[in-house]
C-alpha cells in the first residue's frame, strides 16, 4: 500500500500546559523497560513484566532494538483530547482507515543513550486471543505527540523511511520529521510506515504514543 500522505501533522495541538500536566501525570506513575513485539511475543502494552521479567537472552535482544523506559496511561480525558485529531488526520491524509479501538497510552522516557531502532508498529497479523480487544485486528494508525521542550534535550531525532520508494536510488535520503522537534505537536501515520527514534545525546526527552486498531485491510 502506497499512502499519497505518509504523515499528518498538527503543529502545536496541545499547548505547554497540557504537556507539562501529561509529563508530571507520566512521572508519577511506575516505569518498566520498554519492549519489541518480537520479544515480547504479544502487544508490549499487554505483558506485566512482573510476573514475565525479561530472560537475558531477550535483554540482549531487545537492547540492540530499543533502548528507553514507558509507563502506561489509560486516562479518558486523554483520549478525548487526541480523537478528534486522529479522526482529522485520517481524513485529511486520505487514508479513511476504519478503526474502533485503542491501546493503552504509552509514556515514553528518554535519557541519553536511548533509543528505538528501525521498526513499525503494525502486523500482517491480526490478533488472536478471542480473550483481548485486539482479537481479529491490527493497528492502523499510530499517534506520537511530542511532550518536552526541544531545549531541554538533544539528541531524538524522530525519522521515517518510506519503502515504497525505489531501493535502488543511490541518492535516497532518511526522512527528518522536523515538525515532531515542536512541542505538542501531534502526528498521525499509518502503522505499517518504518520509523525510528535516534539517540538521545542529552537532557530528558517525553512522548506519548498510542495505537488505533481496526479490522485488516480489504
Amino acid at each position: 500500500m502506497i499512502p499519497k500522505n505518509y504523515y499528518w501533522y498538527f503543529n502545536k495541538a496541545f499547548s505547554p500546559s497540557i504537556c507539562n500536566k501529561i509529563i508530571k501525570l507520566g512521572r508519577s506513575k511506575p516505569k518498566a523497560q520498554a519492549l519489541t513485539y518480537a520479544v515480547s511475543g504479544k502487544t508490549p502494552s499487554l505483558r506485566n513484566l512482573k510476573k514475565e521479567p525479561l530472560t537475558e537472552q531477550e535483554k540482549q535482544t531487545l537492547f540492540k532494538k530499543r533502548k528507553s523506559q514507558v509507563t502506561w496511561l489509560n486516562n479518558r480525558w486523554l483520549y478525548k483530547l487526541i480523537y478528534p485529531f486522529v479522526d482529522m488526520a485520517n481524513k485529511n491524509a486520505g487514508w479513511n482507515f476504519e478503526w474502533d479501538w485503542s491501546e493503552q497510552m504509552q509514556f515514553s522516557h528518554y535519557t541519553p543513550g536511548y533509543f528505538y531502532g528501525w521498526h513499525n508498529d503494525s502486523s500482517p497479523l491480526a490478533g488472536k486471543d478471542p480473550s483481548s480487544p485486539t482479537y481479529g485486528k491490527i493497528r492502523k494508525i499510530s499517534t506520537v505527540i511530542s511532550l518536552s521542550n526541544p531545549a531541554s534535550y538533544q539528541g531524538g531525532q524522530f525519522q521515517m523511511d518510506f519503502r515504497a520508494e525505489d531501493p535502488d536510488e543511490s541518492d535516497r535520503q532518511i526522512q527528518n520529521i522536523n515538525e515532531l522537534n515542536e512541542q505538542g505537536t501531534l502526528l498521525c501515520f499509518p502503522s505499517f510506515i518504518w520509523h525510528r527514534l535516534q539517540p538521545l545525546t542529552k537532557g530528558k526527552r517525553h512522548s506519548l504514543i498510542v495505537w488505533h486498531w481496526g479490522k485488516p485491510f480489504k
